[in-house]
Formats: structure tokens, sequence, C-alpha cells
């Protein structure tokens, strides 16, 4: 891996494998979001890896750290970085596509190792400490922004749930911003509903509110909420009300979690823009300038 990354080649940083503690690095091209096929990192890394190294934490932050002291132009190149952090549903891959088209700008939807990094830090932070997700998000994005190179700006998309963790991505990289786009709460919840559980089965479910009884009891939907919807449980909401609109209720959680996140980093100060899709569809180009 040290080898590789010395020569220069292609290397990103797609995944964990935290019961390893290792990173996992891939061989793989960096692809724009703009009209390419692949419209997802993650897609382009599973389908184009030409060979993958599983590295231990230590030492892929200790070599990498030690990499970017050396570059001198590593300032330069994480200032060219932006975040763009939303609640899902509400436009972002569209941002993201129309930012590509922006002359020296690249844009890359949804890498993979934000997401896990959000999923071990809410899930088990025992393992997956603060501080080892900002070693790991810094040089990950590294990564990237060095495959994009530093004539490109490089707009990351991420995952709705990764900005619960938007303010350890900004102390891990002070160098970039960060942008959030969100949706009203009731036409989030119809996009995510249509699109993840509009299935007849799904509907009858729900119609007998037996979904409830599979979202609230599975073990596989039960590790989902630490990071998708960490407010489930909040005093705040009762859990009888919440479990009793099934798979809305935990849609609707998974909106006010992330709503709930960014307003608290927004009154920090940590985003140098906040969009609503609404104004999006409204002034596309207009927003994007």
């Amino acid at each position: 891996f040290t080898e590789v990354l010395e020569n220069n080649s292609p290397l990103t940083t797609y995944s964990i494998d935290l019961e390893r503690r290792c990173v996992v690095v891939v061989s793989a091209p960096v692809i724009d979001s703009a009209g390419d096929k692949e419209t997802f990192v993650y897609q382009n890394e599973r389908k184009n890896t030409t060979k993958a190294w599983l590295v231990p934490f230590d030492e892929f932050v200790r070599v990498l750290e030690a990499k970017m002291a050396a570059e001198s132009n590593t300032p330069a190149l994480l200032r060219k970085v932006l975040f763009l952090h939303s609640t899902g549903r509400c436009g972002s891959t569209l941002l993201s596509k129309m930012l590509a088209t922006v002359g020296g700008t690249v844009s890359l939807a949804e890498p993979d190792i934000y997401t896990v990094l959000v999923a071990h830090h809410k899930c088990t932070p025992d393992k997956m400490p603060a501080v080892l997700v900002q070693h790991i998000a810094r040089a990950a994005t590294w990564m990237y922004a060095r495959e994009v190179g530093p004539a490109a700006s490089i707009a990351i998309k991420t995952r709705s749930f990764v900005v619960h963790i938007a303010d350890l991505l900004q102390a891990a990289v002070p160098e970039a911003r960060a942008a959030f786009l969100y949706r009203g709460a009731v036409d989030t919840i119809d996009s995510l509903c249509m699109a993840f559980f509009s299935t007849q089965l799904n509907r009858i479910l729900h119609a007998l509110s037996l979904d409830t009884l599979v979202i609230f009891k599975a073990d596989n939907y039960k590790s989902f909420f630490p990071f998708f919807a960490p407010l489930i449980g909040d005093s705040r909401f009762p859990d009888a009300t919440v479990r009793g609109m099934g798979v809305v209720g935990m849609v609707a959680m998974g909106w006010l979690s992330a709503m709930d996140s960014a307003l608290k980093f927004q009154r920090q100060g940590l985003f140098a823009a906040v969009l609503r899709y609404e104004d999006l569809t409204k002034q596309r180009f207009a927003i994007v300038r």
C-alpha cells in the first residue's frame, strides 16, 4: 500500500473493516458524477476496482499524515473541497450533477467511506471514536482531492445521515467548506416512502399496521436507528406515537434528526450556505453560481 501510494497510483478510501480495524483502500479511477452512468462513487468503486488493500488503522493514519505533510499543496487541495450535506430526497443528486457542469468542478456523489464512518461512530463509538473518525476522514478526503488534482474544485455529496458528523468532518478538514440542502417534511417523507417502501407488500404491511413490527423489532432496522434517526427514543417524541406510524414514523424521525443536527451546526456557523429544494427547482442556475 505504501509503495503504491508513493508511486502516485490512483487510490481511494472505500470502506472500513471494523472487526479487523482496517481501512479498505482500493485502486479505482475517480469518475465525475456529471453525465456518467455510474452516478454514485460507491457504484464506480465497486465496479471498477482492480485491487484492494486492508490497511490497519494505525498504519493508514501514520502513512497518510506523513504523506500529506510532505506534500506542499495539501492545504490548497483541501481548500477546494465542498461537503454537500442534505436531508435526502431533496434534490441533492440533482445539485451534485449541476455542480459538476460548472467549469473546473468535479462532483463526487456518496462515497461510502463517510457513510461507514458515521454508522460506526454512532453505533459503536468505543471502537470508532471521534478522533479516529477525523483522522480517517481527513486522509480519505485528501485522497479524493489528490486524484481530482489541483486544477479543479471538488464537491462531495454525502448521504443524508452523514450530516450527524458534519462537525467532525469540518474539524478534520478545516480548509473545506460545507453546505446543507433540505426539503419540506411532507414532501421528503412522501419521496422516501415512494422510493424505498412502495412495493405491494410494504403497502399491505402498512395498511395492516404490521410494518411497525418489522421495522421496530427487526435487528437490521434497529441497528440503523442510531445513525439514520438518532432522535428515535428522544423524550420529546413519544415512542408509542412514532412506532404507531410504522415506516412513516421512522422516515419522519430520520428527517427530523437530520434537520436537528443541521440546525445545531448552522447556529455554530458551520455551513457556508443553506439551500431549500423549493428554491433550487425555481432558481437552479442562480443557486449554483
